[in-house]
């Protein structure tokens, strides 16, 4: 979350100007993978709620992320969404649209998954 933060404060929106975050490129990409872009999208919601809450930023720093992230996401909703993309949001949320990568093979029986059960158990 932090990095993510740090490249929106030090960068700028734009298209293909050296050092700025292409938000065009990003759009176009969203705009072939519905699960690629619902997950984006979420994130993003995420990233500005973290941000308002987050006592290291200034307000400044708070409104320049919050916008960035706006600017980012009105280029994504702008670019015109490919026929598989359409298919898949029908669809939705109610089939899966990742593949797990935190499992007890992979993270030797402790992973996230495994934190959330600790959480719920102190409780």
């Amino acid at each position: 979350m932090q990095d993510s933060l740090v490249s929106l404060r030090a960068h700028e929106i734009g298209g293909d100007e050296r050092e700025a975050i292409n938000a065009k490129y990003i759009a176009e990409l969203l705009a072939k993978h519905w699960g690629f872009w619902y997950t984006i999208a979420s994130n993003s919601e995420g990233i500005k709620d973290f941000a308002s809450k987050y006592k290291a930023l200034t307000e400044e720093d708070r409104l320049d992320i919050v916008s960035k992230v706006n600017k980012v996401l009105e280029y994504i909703n702008d670019e015109p969404k490919s026929f598989s993309w359409k298919c898949r949001s029908m669809i939705g949320d109610k089939k899966r649209w990742y593949r797990p990568v935190e499992t007890t093979e992979t993270v030797a029986g402790f992973g996230i998954w495994r934190l959330r059960e600790i959480f719920h158990e102190e409780k």
